[in-house]
């Protein structure tokens, strides 16, 4: 029947086929697709920060070959959020600018890394909370 050809190309469309190696390990979250990542950067008492060029990089470390990178800006308050990241590992660049001669430079800086395992249990509602976060000059 068609309901039954229906179910099974949804069926199709979920398979996912993961090869390992001999002592190679794996961890997947099955059935979700990923969680919210929130935090707020403490902003230093500088005058010459420019809000609109505050940005969070986030950089799925298991597949940057593939180009996955989720950019996000500063809200006035510092608080940012990033919707649904994959579970991996990734390595999440902060860069505060400041207002330049021509184009805004970036002077304060802070990377994190966070592993697959701070995903577990983690969702839209529930999100990965970085909590507050210090930046510091860029050397």
């Amino acid at each position: 029947s068609y309901y039954d050809t229906v179910t099974e190309i949804r069926s199709e469309m979920h398979h996912d086929i993961i090869g390992l190696e001999p002592g190679e390990e794996r961890h997947e979250v099955i059935g979700r697709d990923g969680a919210d990542l929130v935090g707020r950067v403490m902003l230093p008492p500088d005058p010459e920060i420019v809000m609109n060029k505050c940005d969070i990089w986030v950089f799925n470390v298991d597949a940057r070959r593939n180009g996955s990178v989720n950019h996000v800006t500063l809200s006035p308050d510092g608080s940012f959020r990033c919707s649904n990241l994959p579970v991996a590992k990734h390595e999440i660049q902060i860069l505060v600018s400041v207002a330049g001669e021509q184009f805004p430079t970036a002077r304060y800086t802070q990377k994190i890394v966070i592993t697959p395992e701070r995903f577990v249990g983690k969702s839209s509602t529930d999100p990965i909370d970085l909590g507050e976060i210090q930046v510091g000059p860029i050397e």
